[in-house]
């Protein structure tokens, strides 16, 4: 049950994704690199921040730590650098996930922040984390658009396709 929960956001993660970029990619330059008073100050910043997260997240869970020095550590100077990026991370944590038994979901994964504190926690809650982190910054992104006058992308769950949501467990 808890595999097919966490795959089906996963499964809404990638969605959202797609559907932010594709939004994005009519947005002029200016307004996309423009300090909006973001955490990350731009669009462009906030969704480097949201792939930065992605590849950090999953470098600790699969063991494999990605390398990142800070969190506004740029990965792309602009939207197709980005998307790239994004797609082939999305694929990986597909990959890595399908891999999951649903006892993994329950063991405790050791990191460490950026600060260096250790941490421990179940897999299934720092997954969890993970896709409940780039929620929160699409948000972000969203209310930057519609505070320009640009309509944002509807990125609740319920808008995912269902058949989408449907292909869990894996």
């Amino acid at each position: 049950m808890l595999k097919e929960h966490l795959g089906r956001m996963l499964a809404y993660h990638s969605w959202a994704q797609a559907q932010l970029i594709h939004t994005l990619t009519d947005l002029p330059d200016d307004d996309y690199f423009a300090d909006q008073g973001l955490f990350f100050s731009s669009i462009h910043g906030t969704l480097n921040h949201i792939a930065l997260g992605d590849a950090l997240w999953l470098g600790r869970l699969s063991a494999e730590p990605y390398p990142v020095t800070r969190l506004d550590q740029p990965l792309a100077d602009d939207l197709a650098g980005l998307t790239s990026i994004i797609a082939s991370t999305l694929e990986q944590w597909q990959a890595w996930f399908s891999a999951q038994e649903e006892f993994h979901l329950f063991e405790l994964v050791s990191y460490r922040s950026m600060a260096g504190t250790p941490g421990q926690r179940r897999r299934a809650d720092l997954i969890s984390h993970a896709l409940n982190h780039a929620t929160h910054h699409r948000g972000q992104i969203s209310a930057a658009l519609t505070a320009m006058g640009y309509p944002a992308p509807e990125l609740d769950l319920l808008y995912a396709p269902q058949e989408l949501l449907d292909e869990y467990p894996r």
